[in-house]
């Protein structure tokens, strides 16, 4: 998992005549939204035909999303960039033709900060004897790091430090 990988994000709209749920992403951030049409709320639900899905990093400029085939009220966007702001929206098709969009919705991609990685070798109070030899230093992987850093100090508080490696 590193932090420049692409994010994915389940669009979700409910098939409702007055109302469009959206839920996104793991969260699970609930807005509301209603699909209107020139005649009013689009209704009733089994007159909807299609779905119009428009996705852009930018409003005023052309949707990189612009799907008009869709049949079902959910839409698996992928390969979203991390730290991101993106607008969605939709509207839906009957007989009499296409209805309003819905307002833009934005969302935000956000880059996971990496875990804590955990000191395997040599453990808090190990005595090495033999200091002629170099000495292995090792640690778990942290989920979502790209780098470590590493500081070896005389004392706890790090104020005199031996070493300091940052592979960044």
């Amino acid at each position: 998992g590193s932090i420049n990988q692409p994010t994915e994000l389940d669009l979700i709209w409910s098939k409702a005549s007055d109302q469009l749920s959206i839920i996104g992403g793991k969260n699970k951030n609930l807005l509301k939204l209603k699909i209107k049409s020139e005649k009013g709320i689009l209704d009733p639900i089994k007159t909807v035909s299609n779905y119009w899905l428009q996705v852009t990093t930018d409003i005023d400029s052309s949707a990189f999303i612009n799907d008009t085939s869709l049949t079902d009220t959910t839409y698996h966007l992928t390969g979203l960039s991390n730290s991101t702001d993106y607008w969605w929206r939709v509207t839906a098709k009957n007989e009499a033709g296409w209805g309003t969009f819905t307002d833009w919705y934005k969302f935000t991609t956000i880059s996971n900060s990496p875990g804590v990685p955990i000191p395997i070798y040599p453990l808090s109070n190990t005595n090495i004897v033999d200091t002629s030899k170099y000495l292995t230093f090792i640690w778990s992987k942290a989920p979502f790091a790209e780098s470590y850093s590493i500081e070896i100090g005389f004392d706890n508080n790090f104020d005199s430090l031996l070493y300091s490696k940052n592979n960044r």
